[in-house]
């Protein structure tokens, strides 16, 4: 416990040091794919009324769903970091989407909401951070209603040998490189493309989900496998 501990709020550290150049840095390293996967994503739940966003950081993913003329609901956006938090409210004030939104400080592995209080789920890029995929995806039905949905946007394994061998070296090699003439937080650009090497693969997550009692678990890929969507039912 307390090694489990001590990683989220190592992580979480190191998110508050690189907050107020996070979301620039994705654009760059990303070349702006990461904006469209997320609007894809998204489109699995402009329908619903009560979206929770977990492990929302500076409030991406709620701004491409609260900026779809067809989503006319809510969101909850949830994360244990206050100053990535402070960040997505600052965002969603200027573009004036405030009042549909409500911040909550809280863990992904243990959510602090009562059973079934949201019709889906969102979450941008933030599963490899998460210390148990269990205790996540047991929380995340637990709090979803009976026909509720949960969509997780995140990088992920090509599954194309040739895509594998470009992304690698990309992902791996030269965004790291890239990204320190923007930050002076090495270990963050480090860390975040090295979470990815022990990460589950995509089959290997949805086994992993369908094994904790999603009815339904499929995947998406995005670009040949450099990112992933999976969609999951209760």
């Amino acid at each position: 416990m307390r090694d489990s501990s001590q990683k989220k709020k190592t992580i979480s550290q190191m998110f508050s040091d690189i907050r107020k150049e996070y979301d620039f840095i994705n654009r760059i390293i990303s070349f702006r794919s990461d904006r469209i996967f997320r609007n894809i994503a998204i489109k699995k739940v402009t329908h619903l009324e009560r979206v929770l966003d977990i492990c929302a950081g500076t409030g991406d993913m709620t701004i491409s769903l609260l900026m779809k003329k067809s989503f006319k609901g809510r969101v909850v956006l949830c994360d244990f970091n206050y100053d990535m938090l402070s960040l997505a409210d600052s965002k969603l004030q200027k573009l004036g989407l405030r009042d549909r939104i409500d911040i909550v400080i809280g863990d992904a592995e243990e959510l602090p909401f009562k059973d079934k209080s949201f019709n889906a789920i969102i979450m941008g890029f933030a599963l490899r951070n998460l210390e148990s995929i269990d205790a996540f995806g047991l929380e995340s039905k637990r709090v979803i209603d009976g026909k509720g949905k949960v969509v997780l946007l995140d990088v992920a394994h090509p599954e194309n040998r040739v895509v594998a061998f470009m992304f690698h070296l990309y992902f791996y090699k030269i965004a790291p490189i890239l990204s320190r003439f923007f930050t002076k937080n090495k270990y963050a650009y480090q860390y975040l493309p090295q979470s990815l090497k022990t990460f589950y693969n995509q089959k290997d997550l949805i086994s992993k989900f369908k094994g904790l009692g999603f009815t339904k678990a499929t995947y998406q890929n995005m670009l040949w496998g450099i990112s992933a969507i999976y969609k999951l039912r209760r």
